[in-house]
């Protein structure tokens, strides 16, 4: 994931943020014993990674999916549609919408909110997809139909470690000699499919500094260019001397080393903000 770690300090909201922070870090609820909280902030955006075969179709994947050569051809899987229907739609409704494109089964597979269900119909692979969408989105209580889409995450990091961070992505891998729980995670990949963020997106961290050479983070780093390095002076007039990566609040510097024994917050940022392969 690249990201770059910034700071904006001629925010005045920043400068109220870090009054905040300070309060925060009074009542040191977070950080461990001995180690300074410090502000920084980061962008995301991740590069893209080499492509792997996880399929999830545009509304809910199926547990298991064999792809045909067929189904990767077309961006869809054959014969299946996915219905959404209204509140209005009793049994009755959904029997003459199986009826209407001669499906064979009907599975209902999610909800979307005030009374809509979602279900995969299993159709005829022969008939033509576009006409049975047709008639199903003519018929009362219906609101949309439309193939069963699949979407290929590529964006998956060859990173060596990464199948260490089940946190990120779980798909039951071993990890301290402990075995994982299938998709307890965050989806992180899933997210990734969708976007892999951008250099103009700030993330704010509040952690125990950083390490500003770490190989997957010093490039992406967010420097404060309003302000000289090691001058002694705050060349941009917000109140804080040397404040070029962020601030210290516990040391009240500009100093945002992470002197945490374990790089807590390094490790916090690396998740938000490392590059990636």
């Amino acid at each position: 994931m690249k990201q770059e770690l910034h700071q904006d300090s001629r925010d005045p909201l920043m400068k109220a943020f870090r009054t905040t922070l300070s309060i925060i870090l009074t009542l040191a609820l977070v950080a461990p014993a001995g180690a300074p909280l410090q502000a920084f902030a980061a962008p995301a955006k991740s590069s893209a990674a080499e492509a792997q075969a996880i399929t999830s179709p545009a509304a809910v994947a199926p547990s298991t999916l064999e792809l045909t050569d067929e189904a990767v051809s077309l961006g869809y899987v054959p014969g299946e549609v996915l219905v959404e229907f209204d509140e209005s739609a009793s049994k009755s409704k959904r029997d003459t919408a199986l009826k209407r494109v001669k499906a064979k089964s009907s599975e209902q597979v999610g909800t979307k909110g005030k009374g809509r269900s979602l279900a995969k119909f299993d159709i005829k692979t022969t008939q033509d997809i576009d006409q049975a969408i047709a008639e199903l989105e003519s018929l009362s209580g219906v609101v949309s139909a439309q193939p069963n889409y699949i979407k290929t995450l590529a964006s998956l990091p060859n990173d060596p470690k990464f199948s260490n961070l089940w946190g990120l992505n779980n798909t039951g891998q071993s990890f301290n000699g402990t075995a994982g729980t299938v998709n307890a995670d965050i989806d992180a990949p899933e997210a990734w499919s969708i976007t892999t963020g951008s250099n103009d997106l700030v993330v704010a961290v509040l952690d125990t500094g950083i390490d500003l050479n770490h190989p997957d983070l010093k490039n992406n780093i967010w420097i404060n260019i309003g302000e000289i390095p090691d001058n002694g002076i705050d060349d941009d007039g917000n109140g804080y001397i040397d404040d070029v990566y962020g601030w210290n609040t516990v040391n009240n510097s500009g100093n945002v080393h992470d002197d945490h024994a374990k790089g807590h917050g390094t490790h916090v940022a690396g998740t938000i903000a490392a590059e990636a392969n």
